[in-house]
């Protein structure tokens, strides 16, 4: 089953999946941010649009029986499942349930540490406003920690592949067309500066993935789940997408081949005093 609306990638089992999986290969990227965040023990974090919790878990187990994460999402389903967990993991009194829509979170001022999000500015289509509401929440020299996606379209196969480019650009046009913008990232540090905040680090992410390596997986898991979704869209032929796929599979065994994933804005700032 999943929500109508809950979430652009849906919330089944197969996505349920594939963020788990998702988490796995970004974990060693994103503890290193939270250190580089300060992120620790004692702290009330905000894991902003937490999906199934694979985030918050971790959170939780870093600030310690006496910290709290604030768990937000606008998926009941996703909750639910972060419940059963925190629940099996004996974290469930650290970790504080919201449903929400991002953009009227209605946080109580300066009431929070610090607060992380990782690829949800990428969905909203009012991006700023969500910064604009975490700037009233977090307190004066608590940080932010954000992951989201830049430059998508500079994904690259090497060797070059036609089809590939097409396919990048036709899935940043889907995301254009239902309110999202797989370039937010280069935006953040601006607004996040306009808005008090004091940019501490901007860090690009890219890794060069080689067929069957994690990287190489987590794109391909992304493609099975969101081309049917651009075809549905108008976007791109179901002809287009299983060509593209067929020669995307066949690259597995090809020699040479790799990948450079699409980039990944790491940026982490402090509110001004």
């Amino acid at each position: 089953m999943s929500e109508p609306d809950a979430y652009l990638l849906g919330t089944h089992g197969a996505e349920l999946n594939r963020l788990g999986f998702q988490h796995r290969v970004w974990a060693a990227e994103t503890h290193a941010l939270w250190r580089r965040a300060g992120f620790g023990p004692g702290q009330c974090l905000i894991d902003v649009g937490c999906g199934p919790g694979f985030a918050t878990v971790d959170l939780a187990q870093l600030v310690s029986p006496a910290g709290r994460v604030v768990a937000l999402d606008r998926s009941e389903e996703f909750l639910r499942h972060l419940a059963a967990r925190a629940t099996r993991e004996g974290l469930l009194d650290q970790v504080e349930l919201r449903q929400a829509e991002l953009g009227s979170l209605s946080l109580e001022p300066h009431s929070v540490d610090g607060a992380y999000a990782r690829w949800v500015l990428c969905f909203l289509p009012e991006p700023r406003q969500l910064l604009e509401e975490l700037t009233q929440a977090v307190r004066p020299r608590g940080r932010l920690a954000l992951q989201d996606y830049g430059n998508y379209e500079a994904m690259t196969l090497a060797p070059r592949s036609r089809r590939l480019r097409m396919v990048t650009a036709t899935i940043a046009e889907s995301w254009r067309v239902q309110g999202g913008d797989l370039d937010v990232g280069e935006q953040v540090p601006t607004w996040l500066e306009e808005l008090g905040w004091v940019v501490r680090e901007v860090r690009p992410v890219v890794h060069a993935a080689r067929p069957g390596s994690p990287h190489w997986e987590w794109v391909t898991r992304f493609f099975s789940i969101y081309l049917p979704r651009v075809v549905e869209l108008g976007l791109l032929s179901e002809a287009e997408s299983a060509a593209f796929l067929e020669e995307w599979n066949g690259r597995f065994d090809s020699p040479g081949t790799y990948l450079l994933t699409p980039p990944v804005i790491e940026v982490f700032a402090e509110r001004r005093p």
